[in-house]
């Protein structure tokens, strides 16, 4: 099973694991606190990770659809 762990330096990467740790480790999103980056740049951040999350699931729907 294929999972993910932070290295000494505090970054995730892939690990081969037999069993799947319990609870599952999931990568946070580190928003620098910069000035320069503000509630308008997250909210659009966040929509296009909607946007490409919704592009995802038509491919998938359509990969589907094509092999039924």
């Amino acid at each position: 099973m294929w999972t993910v762990r932070p290295d000494a330096d505090g970054r995730w990467v892939p690990d081969w694991a037999d069993t799947e740790p319990d609870p599952v480790p999931v990568p946070t999103i580190a928003w620098p606190n910069d000035p320069a980056h503000t509630v308008a740049h997250l909210l659009a951040w966040v929509n296009a990770e909607l946007m490409k999350n919704v592009a995802e699931i038509g491919q998938l729907r359509l990969v589907q659809d094509a092999s039924s």
